[in-house]
Formats: C-alpha cells, structure tokens, sequence
C-alpha cells in the first residue's frame, strides 16, 4: 500500500517526471489529496540530481522555459503550490529562486518552501515580491523507522498547539505510511484538523 490510498486531507507533492505520473495524481485526489508539484531544484551536493532540474548556471529563459514545461505536466489537474525538491543551492540564489517564484506570482500559485537550506531567500522573495508562501516545520521521515516518524509527528503536533499550524513533510517510504496511517486514525480523539497545505496557506497569508 501507498501514501497516496490513506483517505485523508493530505497533500501530495508530486515530481514533474516518471511513469504514470497523471494515474498516480488521481489515485492521491480520489483519496482526497491535495496536489502539489515537487519542482527539482540544484542541490549543493550534486548526486542523483532529477532530469529536469532548475539549476543555479542556467539563465532566465532556461529557468522559465523548464519551470513552464514542468507546470504544464499538470495542465489539466488543478494545482495551488509547489515545493522543493533537494533545492539547498537553487533556494539560496535569490535571482534564480525569484525567477520562478515570478512564475508562480503570475498564475496565483504559492510557494512551500521546504527548507533544505536554513538560507534559503524563499521566504525574503515571498514577502518582498507579495507571493502565498509557508515553511515546512517538520521532516517525518529522515529514518524509514516507525517509532521516529511516530515521535516526529508529535513533534508536529506540538508546533501545531504553541503556534497553530504546522507542516509536516514526508515520503513515501515503507514505514512512513504504516505510522502516517494510524497517527491520522489517532487524530479522533484529538483537538487537532489534518487539513490540505492550500488552507493554511491562505490563512496565514490573509493575515500579512
């Protein structure tokens, strides 16, 4: 079993390549998922990088060309935001960075910066430039191991309660569905709302 069948309000970020990448988005949105795109982006540690990654030596145009071709992959499933995927060079360079977030600004789109680099200038670019915006709080799953996704969803939680909201990302590895699962199950008896990335977004980004 996936992420993507947890019948939940979760959202799923998706990245811009591989196989049946559209089958996929509509098995996450029958399940009631959001959906994100997972935008590949240069990593200071150039390993294992995506085939259609934004990188910092690439000038305007190629920026923009690349972004658009990955935005129109889901021309036809409706999309609010993106994040980054790796990202800790591409998220620290503000022209590069601003050149997609311009994009983004044009079609209304927000920006979850996943915080790859504690210097990344998402969020500088975001209140500068008057973009949705919001940092991810949480990384779930850095061990495949259930107990330490369990102890960081708590974590989640705790943030959530002092601040009230948190994001969580996570991916879809073996033990992150099984404790994903029941920690969502868990949430009945809780004074907490799982609620899609977008909700938060347009929340927070009201009261700026």
């Amino acid at each position: 079993m996936d992420i993507i069948s947890i019948n939940a309000p979760l959202t799923s970020s998706f990245l811009t390549y591989g196989n049946d990448l559209l089958g996929l988005v509509a098995k996450a949105q029958a399940s009631g998922h959001e959906i994100m795109i997972h935008a590949p982006m240069e990593p200071k540690k150039a390993n294992n990088l995506a085939p259609d990654t934004l990188k910092t030596d690439m000038n305007k145009t190629q920026i923009d060309d690349l972004f658009v071709q990955m935005l129109q992959r889901f021309d036809n499933v409706k999309v609010n935001g993106i994040n980054n995927h790796m990202g800790s060079k591409f998220t620290e360079d503000a022209e590069k960075l601003g050149y997609v977030m311009n994009i983004l600004k044009q079609r209304n789109m927000f920006f979850l910066d996943s915080k790859t680099s504690a210097s990344s200038k998402g969020k500088d670019l975001a209140v500068k430039n008057d973009i949705k915006f919001v940092e991810r709080d949480v990384f779930l799953d850095n061990n495949n191991d259930y107990d330490y996704i369990l102890k960081q969803l708590q974590k989640a939680e705790d943030i959530a309660i002092k601040k009230g909201f948190a994001v969580a990302i996570c991916h879809p590895k073996s033990q992150t569905y099984l404790a994903l699962k029941d920690w969502v199950e868990s949430l009945n008896g809780k004074q907490l709302k799982l609620v899609h990335v977008s909700e938060i977004v347009q929340k927070i980004n009201d009261k700026n």
